[in-house]
């Protein structure tokens, strides 16, 4: 069993008795030979086809409830998207979980992650004078 210059398999057969294969036998088993590569090709194929969509369906499924993930924590803490894609990831990271994983969680059993507070002079207020009154 032959693909272009590739083996793939044999073919073997076998008789009750003992004999010799006349050529239109051979001619015969070289046809069932052909079909079975054939088989045998569209099965690894289609195989192929399968995997990669499903992987596809996966990375899918995992970016709606990465993005839901981030629209939540961002409305939550009033964040923006990419501040709650940082928070999201830094979170993972933290605890060795895949990103998913931590999307699923806040979107599916409430995880909260509470944003890193910001550096000094990084806040909303950064480069405004501190109201009268106040102790720095």
């Amino acid at each position: 069993m032959v693909l272009g210059q590739t083996k793939v398999g044999a073919l073997n057969l076998y008789s009750d008795q003992l004999r010799d294969w006349s050529g239109d036998d051979l001619a015969i088993a070289q046809v069932l030979a052909d079909m079975a590569t054939g088989y045998l090709v569209n099965g690894s194929e289609r195989d192929k086809h399968q995997r990669l969509n499903e992987q596809l369906q996966h990375a899918l499924d995992s970016r709606i409830v990465i993005e839901q993930a981030k629209g939540m924590l961002a409305v939550t803490h009033h964040i923006s998207v990419q501040a709650a894609f940082d928070l999201l990831r830094g979170h993972a990271r933290r605890h060795h979980a895949s990103l998913r994983s931590v999307a699923e969680a806040v979107v599916n059993l409430g995880l909260w992650i509470e944003p890193d507070p910001a550096p000094p002079g990084t806040g909303v207020n950064a480069g405004k004078p501190a109201p009268s009154g106040s102790v720095n």
